[in-house]
């Protein structure tokens, strides 16, 4: 899907996640409103793309089925690794509803919104979180969709969990990591108290399609290319960089350091490779531009003709002195 031109010639950003067939749509939302996607990849059963992680924001996601469909149909949204909640959607849905994923169910009238937070790590393995799917799956929002049978109506019956954010042995962070998934303060939100009673045609662990957000700081997006630099002067916004339906195109951001040696290190690598170190070096740099331009915006100096001294320079007693005074010859 290429991007698309606005009526000045501008390039409109992509705010929505499709599969290459167009059967469904997926958003990430933060004060209601879609966040651009970035990178999008169509790969065998799974579609991806990348998204800014601003951080302490609260977010939702949204799914859509955009065409009728053989079966029903069950999506799950998956966050950092963990299932935390699904929709059934029936066969007779002809496209167009719109489900929303407001946060982690914690009771039956209550839920705790999803959040973009740092990465928590320890260098304690007994704090860490062992699980193989959040150590894979830290910094991407899933959405898992299968294919099944709606059986009837039931009353729902689930075992809730206080979900709080993963903690993650910084041995086995990957360098392309900055942030995962916290939960904000519990809100008021009520069940329904039934759920369809489905029997699946594809697992859950195996679904028929994925789409997958992968979150990423700015700064990280910038070091790998998904995003182009802002002019932070003009903070002019950028345009998607690249799109590809090959099966193959490009290693994802987080996967083409995956399986380096790691050591203890900062919040953003424990590589040793060179690459990773480069990766710091570009980091500090794009930091002190930052905070170069930072200051240049706060406090703008007057320019001087360059190779014209300030004042006068005399010689008294052997010294050379700096005469500022504006005196007429």
């Amino acid at each position: 899907m290429a991007p698309v031109a606005g009526p000045s010639g501008e390039i409109a950003l992509l705010k929505q996640l499709r599969d290459d067939q167009g059967r469904w749509e997926a958003s990430v939302k933060i004060n209601s409103q879609a966040v651009p996607i970035y990178k999008v990849e169509h790969k065998e059963e799974k579609t991806t793309c990348y998204i800014e992680a601003v951080e302490d924001a609260e977010f939702t996601v949204t799914f859509m089925k955009a065409k009728m469909t053989a079966t029903d149909l069950a999506a799950w949204l998956k966050v950092d690794g963990t299932r935390v909640d699904g929709f059934s959607i029936p066969i007779h849905d002809m496209g167009g509803h719109v489900d929303t994923f407001e946060g982690a169910r914690i009771s039956a009238t209550a839920i705790r919104p999803f959040k973009f937070a740092k990465i928590a790590l320890t260098d304690e393995p007994d704090m860490a979180s062992t699980s193989e799917q959040v150590v894979k799956n830290l910094g991407t929002i899933q959405i898992a969709i299968c294919r099944t049978q709606i059986l009837g109506k039931s009353l729902a019956s689930a075992a809730y969990s206080d979900y709080k954010q993963h903690v993650v042995d910084e041995k086995s962070k990957k360098a392309t990591m900055s942030h995962s998934t916290s939960y904000g303060a519990a809100k008021v939100k009520v069940a329904s108290g039934t759920a369809d009673s489905v029997q699946y045609i594809d697992p859950i662990e195996s679904p028929w399609h994925t789409l997958e957000f992968k979150y990423r700081s700015r700064a990280l997006l910038e070091l790998e290319n998904i995003v182009k630099p802002v002019n932070r002067e003009s903070n002019t916004p950028e345009a998607p960089t690249s799109f590809t339906t090959s099966p193959d195109a490009g290693k994802s951001a987080s996967g083409s350091n995956a399986g380096r040696n790691k050591r203890k290190g900062s919040a953003l690598s424990l590589s040793d490779s060179e690459e990773d170190e480069d990766i710091h070096a570009k980091i500090a740099r794009l930091e002190a531009e930052n905070e170069r331009l930072r200051v240049k915006n706060e406090d703008v100096k007057p320019k001087l003709p360059k190779g014209e001294p300030i004042g006068k320079i005399k010689h008294e007693n052997g010294r050379v002195v700096l005469d500022l005074l504006d005196e007429d010859d």
